[in-house]
């Protein structure tokens, strides 16, 4: 996996130091629940955000999303966010290696990013590269980390088209009062979820673990494609 990884990037962004992906394909490949996080761009990163994630990562971010993979992991059993949050600082390794972390813009930016600016800063190459590494992870949830990358892969026709082109809107959800959407790609079955960047300060941590369980647990695993 990591050599077709490597390949596709030197394909589209050749001499490019950047990549992302799956944090650690062996464990990738074990995992009955394959959850793929579409974020916006890295912080200044230039290199390999594998390897960062596969180290253990840091921060607010990386926290939640190891968070929102033992979520995943246990989506079944009925588990906390106390019981989680107890041990995440210790077991963020562990659950950051299951996933696979991308970033819609390759190049790094900053702390903070305009929504309006970046999406006009997206190419064609950032919009084909991601298409081919849904195609290629083959993901049974994509997390829309950010109102913006749902907007761009879901939302704008003449972009998300060319990114999933069969999708379908099964329904709206709220986070206190404010509304995200549930979908599905009819090609590949995979949830597509509009979340929350998992650096958001409108909510507490523990706010997004449960609106995102609440999510999974109640409307994915209840729907049924027409």
């Amino acid at each position: 996996m990591r050599k077709k990884e490597n390949e596709l990037f030197n394909k589209i962004f050749e001499g490019s130091k950047y990549r992302d992906g799956i944090v650690n394909p062996e464990k990738w490949e074990k995992t009955s629940t394959k959850v793929m996080f579409v974020l916006k761009e890295t912080n200044g990163l230039d290199g390999d955000l594998r390897d960062f994630l596969k180290a253990g990562g840091k921060g607010t971010t990386w926290n939640n999303i190891a968070r929102w993979s033992a979520l995943f992991e246990n989506m079944n059993d009925d588990i906390s966010y106390k019981e989680i949050d107890n041990y995440i600082k210790e077991n963020r390794k562990k659950y950051l290696s299951k996933i696979c972390a991308v970033n819609l813009k390759k190049s790094a930016g900053g702390a903070s990013t305009n929504d309006k600016e970046y999406e006009v800063q997206i190419t064609d190459a950032e919009i084909e590269i991601l298409r081919e590494q849904i195609k290629l992870y083959k993901p049974n949830y994509i997390v829309c980390c950010g109102k913006i990358i749902s907007k761009i892969l879901i939302k704008t026709d003449n972009i998300a088209k060319r990114v999933i082109e069969n999708r379908k809107w099964i329904k709206h959800f709220e986070i206190k009062k404010d509304k995200y959407s549930l979908w599905r790609d009819k090609n590949s079955n995979a949830f597509i979820v509009e979340f929350i960047h998992p650096n958001s300060r409108s909510y507490s941590n523990e706010v997004l673990f449960e609106s995102l369980m609440k999510v999974v647990r109640e409307h994915t695993t209840k729907t049924i494609i027409e």
